[in-house]
């Protein structure tokens, strides 16, 4: 009754790992890639509304803001660090008067700057970057992901409409 039976022979089971293998092997980049666009498209209205938040403060003291705390974001949403805690990116703000600025870091390889632009009335909405400082197919990966959102740019910086 047993000699019926039979199990996988070591080929099959060597050619559903191999197939296993290929098909993670697709999918993990893509899965990363993925989640990677869903944090920049996520915080990114963080740091808009971070650097309107600049100007506003500015328009209403006169002067740079020195912490996050100063400012109308949500605080429930960061740490004391200034981490973003859905999707642990670090927000900081710089109030150097001639490159004032709010950026993201996720700890990956890249990060965003929102700039504040200097008029003669106060500041302004200044340029918007994505800067990658990762390296080989990080690099590359990154680039295709700001390329996937139409930003232009070089091969390091790409400008954020």
């Amino acid at each position: 009754m047993l000699k019926n039976k039979r199990g996988f022979t070591l080929i099959e089971l060597l050619a559903i790992i191999l197939i296993i293998g290929t098909l993670a092997g697709i999918a993990i980049p893509n899965y990363r890639s993925s989640t990677l666009k869903a944090k920049i498209a996520v915080n990114m209205p963080f740091l808009k509304a971070l650097q309107s938040d600049m100007i506003n403060y500015y328009n209403l003291t006169n002067a740079l803001p020195n912490r996050l705390s100063q400012l109308s974001i949500n605080k429930s949403e960061f740490n004391d660090s200034g981490t973003h805690i859905p999707t642990n990116c670090t927000f900081t703000i710089s109030n150097i008067i001639n490159h004032p600025h709010v950026s993201m870091d996720c700890h990956q390889g890249w990060n965003m700057t929102y700039s504040l632009q200097k008029t003669p009335l106060g500041y302004d909405f200044g340029e918007r970057t994505f800067t990658i400082t990762a390296s080989g197919s990080e690099q590359t990966r990154l680039q295709k992901i700001a390329n996937s959102f139409g930003w232009e740019g070089s091969e390091n910086t790409y400008i954020i409409e």
